[in-house]
């Protein structure tokens, strides 16, 4: 293992965490969804969130992809 990827490894994990957090969030709020475990009033709010967090989630694949850990992570939205 090279050093590089010896010292991106902290990093990675940490990356793994928060597309696994993303991904947990984007179900829950579908299952909402599905279920029609809402309000008329919120369904707009499930559907603005569910895009704000895909996004994010989109922004994280990217920059995994990327690897290039000496950027910061894209921040995760407010809830």
């Amino acid at each position: 293992m090279t050093a590089e990827l010896y010292l991106r490894q902290p990093k990675a994990a940490a990356e793994q965490s928060e597309y696994d957090g993303a991904s947990s969030k984007i179900n829950f709020i579908r299952e909402q969804i599905e279920d029609e475990d809402f309000t008329t009033a919120m369904e707009s709010e499930l559907d603005d969130l569910l895009s704000t967090w895909t996004g994010y989630r989109k922004s994280l694949r990217s920059y995994i992809s990327s690897g290039d850990g000496s950027k910061e992570l894209p921040s995760p939205p407010k809830d």
